[in-house]
């Protein structure tokens, strides 16, 4: 009996969950599972599943937003360096719902089982005074489900990149704030004839409080330079 305890506390401190709550005005609210599990010290196996609740940034032909659930799952490797300062996360995953393999939204969010696949890319850095990272994930379909292209028989899809980047300074072990910029666009739109295009390019500030029991709230807004307007988003996340 005490070498089962013994065993299963270990695998619990090799295994940590995440939960994050966020909400932006592009995506619109989507809950995240994060989780790893240790292989050695600096090594673990990484997943992630998203839920994006309702993307009202992507429009229909008509310029409607409709109504875009989508769900994301991911799974890869995390590895740290620096002693643990700098943490790097390569994922590839799948995608569910009418995004990427729709040529033309359907407002009744009718959506598509693995329309998608999302090789991704994390960086983090965490120092005593100084901390930034970034990511870069590329949304490729793999299917195409509703609406044709004008004068074809084939059905539209799109290919999006995402990526963003941020620097900050740590004022305490609490609090910091720094830099944000990221840029969301299709590298293939074949939904109707010039629908390829940039989304939006963010440029503002940060805030987050790491809070004890590993909590920690985030609030990110500027201006959005392809658009006009501002953006903002914030984010809540909790470790176990």
């Amino acid at each position: 009996m005490v070498g089962t305890s013994d065993t299963k506390t270990s695998e619990d401190n090799n295994f940590s969950l995440s939960l994050w709550l966020t909400q932006d005005n592009f995506f619109g609210f989507y809950p995240e599972v994060r989780g790893t599990y240790l292989l050695s010290p600096d090594v673990a196996v990484a997943f992630r599943g998203a839920y994006f609740t309702d993307i009202r940034g992507v429009s229909d032909e008509a310029g409607s937003p409709g109504k875009n659930p989508m769900t994301q799952l991911d799974a890869g490797f995390k590895l740290w360096g620096l002693e643990r300062r700098l943490a790097v996360t390569a994922m590839v995953g799948a995608v569910h719902g009418q995004v990427l393999s729709s040529g033309k939204l359907s407002s009744e969010g009718r959506g598509t089982a693995f329309e998608g696949v999302v090789p991704s890319l994390r960086v983090e850095y965490t120092g005593s005074t100084l901390e930034g990272g970034g990511l870069v994930e590329w949304y490729k379909s793999i299917r195409s489900e509703i609406g044709n292209v004008p004068g074809s028989d084939t059905g539209g899809t799109r290919d999006f990149l995402h990526w963003w980047t941020y620097g900050g300074y740590r004022a305490t072990t609490i609090i910091s704030a720094g830099v944000h910029y990221e840029q969301l666009l299709t590298t293939r739109d074949s939904a109707f004839p010039g629908a390829q295009r940039d989304y939006y390019r963010w440029l503002g500030g940060y805030a987050e409080l790491k809070l004890p029991r590993q909590t920690l709230l985030r609030f990110t807004a500027g201006k959005d330079f392809f658009e006009g307007g501002d953006f903002y988003r914030f984010a809540f996340a909790k470790t176990f």
